[in-house]
């Protein structure tokens, strides 16, 4: 019996293996998917039939052949799982696995093991190389077993392979051809383990169980070339990684998790879990005080930011503006926290800001080009005028002073409206506590052109 122990401990890790491997791919596609769930199903099955093969064997090594038959009716679910999977996998491809067809398939082997816990005296270990305990066991339960499952596969076979010829779509028939052939391998290795099993009497393993990895290659190799679904989760992924907007997910007012995009609006590129920061630290104490970095913080984390401009802080650098929109991941159930999506849209800010300065550029030129045009022609009549004076005021040295004087204010009244009428940026300076003046200095050049 060691020979046995050993070949089904082989067999079951080999199984396992295998499974795993075929587990992991599956996750890449949907469960709407109609071939995944089957799979799913049929793994499960190999697994547990690896399973049985190991117990039903070490029970025997262990504790006799009396013991194994016992045990037998209780654990023949493990294995009782693979045949109507791989049934519903044929089914699911053929386009006909609705619940009334998983019931058809389901059912007698529901119904087997019933009738394998009511009935154990019909239930013989001989399928094992397990001999039976006493003339009170019979194998008419082993039987049937076969029967049912033969006459499954004799229906089910021939119509994948009708269907597969009859497919107008490439893909779908090759899909078809691929699981039909890894069928009939399996089908033929059961029965190729059965015979050497009888020829070379007790002792020697059913080597059934490996043959199922033929039916378990092919549905994995049909997907894998013919599957066509991507999981939600595998599609969630990408758009996270791909997208163009920084995202993050929000628990408990901390940053629990940052995609690509938002940790390189960060600063943090490479880094998707910045450690301990928090929400408000977020935001530029420069844009928003601290109780309105506070509020947005609130809003953010409860998921009713809508379209918030926010400036980011990014050390002693200009913040980064974002529009930032958020919702809870549950909106039952809130401490399942929130995802952000943070816009950014420094670029609009400085288009805005270049033409609000603009504007107002315009603005004070219009201003300007008015106010020199109302001044000026008071002023060159005023120029006149006393000009004459100068001329005719004879030698009365104290008037000449004044009228000088009144002259020179004259001339700057004149270089202000030269530097007004040739404006060209928008500076300000400080009038009063509150309020700021255009600054004529900087704002027009230093020769300013003259006034006509």
């Amino acid at each position: 019996m060691t020979v046995l122990t050993n070949y089904y401990i082989f067999a079951l890790l080999f199984t396992v293996a295998y499974v795993i491997v075929f587990w992991r791919f599956l996750r890449r596609f949907d469960e709407g998917d109609p071939k995944i769930g089957p799979f799913k199903r049929v793994l499960l099955g190999v697994t547990g039939w690896a399973l049985f093969d190991f117990l039903l064997a070490s029970i025997f090594q262990y504790h006799g052949a009396r013991a194994a038959v016992a045990a037998f009716p209780w654990l023949c679910i493990l294995f009782l799982l693979f045949p109507p999977a791989a049934f519903e996998l044929i089914l699911a491809l053929l386009g006909h696995a609705g619940k009334r067809e998983k019931l058809l398939v389901y059912g007698p082997y529901a119904l087997l093991y019933a009738a394998a816990l009511l009935f154990p005296g019909q239930v013989g270990g001989g399928t094992y190389s397990i001999p039976n305990p006493g003339p009170d066991h019979g194998e008419l339960w082993n039987q049937a077993f076969r029967g049912i499952t033969f006459c499954a596969a004799i229906v089910l076979f021939p119509w994948l392979l009708i269907g597969a010829l009859r497919q107008q779509d490439k893909e779908r028939r090759n899909e078809m051809l691929i699981l039909f052939t890894g069928g009939a391998l399996t089908g033929l290795g059961n029965v190729a383990a059965r015979l050497l099993m009888d020829l070379r009497g007790p002792g020697f393993p059913f080597t059934g169980s490996l043959w199922m990895v033929f039916t378990c290659l092919a549905a994995f190799w049909g997907a894998r070339l013919y599957g066509r679904v991507l999981s939600p989760r595998i599609l969630y992924k990408a758009i996270l990684k791909s997208s163009p907007n920084g995202m993050m997910r929000i628990g408990q007012g901390n940053i629990l998790w940052t995609n690509e995009a938002m940790a390189k609006i960060l600063g943090a590129e490479g880094e998707e879990n910045p450690p301990g920061r928090s929400l408000p630290e977020l935001f530029d104490p420069r844009a928003h005080p601290e109780a309105e970095r506070e509020e947005i913080a609130r809003l953010v984390a409860e998921g009713l930011a809508a379209n918030l401009e926010v400036a980011l802080a990014r050390g002693s650098g200009e913040p980064l503006w974002c529009l930032v929109s958020s919702a809870l991941l549950e909106p039952h159930a809130p401490r399942h926290g929130a995802l952000a999506v943070f816009a950014d849209i420094s670029a609009r800010k400085r288009e805005e800001e270049q033409r609000l300065v603009s504007e107002k550029l315009k603005a004070a030129m219009e201003t300007a080009g008015a106010v020199c045009h109302e001044m000026n022609q008071p002023l060159q009549v005023l120029s006149a005028r006393l000009e004459l004076m100068l001329l005719h005021g004879g030698d009365q040295e104290s008037l000449g002073k004044e009228l000088e004087e009144l002259r020179r204010q004259v001339a700057r009244l004149g270089e202000i409206t030269r530097r007004l009428i040739a404006l060209t940026h928008y500076r300000t300076k400080a009038y009063s506590e509150d309020r700021e003046i255009l600054d004529l200095e900087r704002s027009a050049p230093d020769e300013p052109q003259s006034f006509s």
